[in-house]
């Protein structure tokens, strides 16, 4: 008999064949006790042992739980176990929801702000035909550190009368904090195709000229320092984009986020003034649930979850060490190991940015108590800065 193989993607009962629902639902339940308090649940055993190798010995094997019918699960969360059945059903499972934050007003203002400079540089740009697109550009076909420049949009997409060279003072609040990845990359996408001219805004671009008088190629005259990773060029400008910081966002998270995941989005653009450390570590724990049996298609799921709520998380400087240390906290506090997904995520995302919060109070601390945390950073921003 061939080895189990569990399937790449889960859909659970939605795109069933009426003969695959009904000997699915034919089976009989298996109980699980959950939790500390052993909650009684069940779920079909044609559903469980479709999902993982583990859980098909589990449910259909020759183990004691089998033949029981049950299994304990006194260290599984309900509410993880609640999304791990909804998933086994329907192939989605129900998102994590923030929580209040007292000290909202002053934050939620500068969402606002942001909000308001990063539409009046879009805006010219973007011209909405779905409601997915009512407020991104368009996004070139997923590929590795992709050349703006070379970028075409069709004249449908954009206004083609000149558009004036846009505003400094704006264009430095865009690429500051608060953003999110999404806005940032909006907002260097603009610049770039409408009204940026890296060239004349480059303070280390030096001409050489040669004994002929030609002149060949600018390239850089000085050493990047991580003060300087926001700007490409140095602090010269510090109010332009950043290329490699906007293609190493699109390739770590815009391009992966993949609109057929189910279940709405919870981020700071929907929910204003909350505590986001419960969506992310939420995810996390679904992940780390789904790693623990052995379900590919639960753990891609809940990557691209937590990929697309932090990609659309709108970060301050008062908000972003507590709760996306709470985060990490989670993800190297013994329940990952190196080089695994959920630990890429993390990192990939302080990678995207660090300039703009290693100076914040706490930050420093953050490395202190998660050497692993600080020692995997160093190794994704040669990525991103090579």
């Amino acid at each position: 008999m061939s080895r189990f193989q569990p399937p790449a993607t889960h859909d659970g009962l939605v795109n069933a064949e009426f003969n695959q629902l009904e000997e699915i639902l034919s089976t009989q339940p298996f109980k699980f006790l959950v939790g500390p308090d052993l909650k009684a649940a069940f779920i079909h055993r044609g559903l469980v042992s479709q999902l993982s190798a583990p859980l098909r010995a589990l449910t259909t094997g020759d183990m004691k739980e089998s033949h029981e019918g049950c299994v304990t699960w006194d260290d599984v969360d309900e509410d993880v176990f609640a999304r791990f059945a909804q998933f086994a059903y329907t192939g989605a499972y129900a998102n994590f929801e923030p929580t209040d934050n007292p000290d909202a007003t002053e934050e939620s203002s500068k969402r606002e702000l942001t909000a308001r400079v990063v539409e009046k540089m879009v805006e010219r740009i973007s011209t909405p035909h779905s409601p997915q697109a009512s407020n991104r550009l368009p996004i070139p076909p997923p590929a590795p550190f992709f050349n703006a420049e070379a970028l075409t949009f069709p004249s449908i997409w954009y206004n083609t009368q000149p558009t004036p060279t846009l505003d400094p003072n704006e264009q430095n609040k865009a690429f500051r904090l608060p953003y999110s990845l999404v806005s940032y990359f909006d907002a260097s996408m603009a610049w770039s195709t409408r009204g940026g001219d890296h060239s004349a805004w480059c303070g280390h671009l030096q001409p050489q000229a040669q004994p002929s008088g030609r002149r060949i190629r600018a390239r850089a005259t000085q050493k990047r320092k991580l003060e300087s990773v926001s700007c490409n060029c140095g602090s010269q400008n510090p109010g332009a984009p950043s290329d490699k910081k906007r293609n190493f966002i699109a390739d770590s998270f815009v391009l992966q986020d993949d609109p057929a995941v189910g279940g709405n989005i919870t981020t700071a653009a929907s929910k204003e003034g909350c505590n986001f450390e419960n969506v992310f570590v939420g995810h996390a724990r679904v992940w780390v649930f789904a790693d623990r049996y052995v379900i590919p298609s639960l753990m891609d799921l809940a990557g691209l979850r937590l990929r697309r709520e932090l990609s659309n998380w709108t970060i301050t400087a008062e908000t972003f060490v507590e709760q996306f240390g709470g985060l990490v906290r989670y993800v190297y506090d013994g329940n990952t190991f190196p080089g695994c997904q959920l630990r890429l995520i993390v990192t990939q995302f302080a990678a995207c940015v660090v300039e703009d919060v290693c100076e914040l109070e706490d930050w420093p601390s953050l490395f202190n108590e998660v050497p692993d945390f600080a020692a995997e950073l160093i190794s994704q921003m040669r990525y991103r800065i090579v």
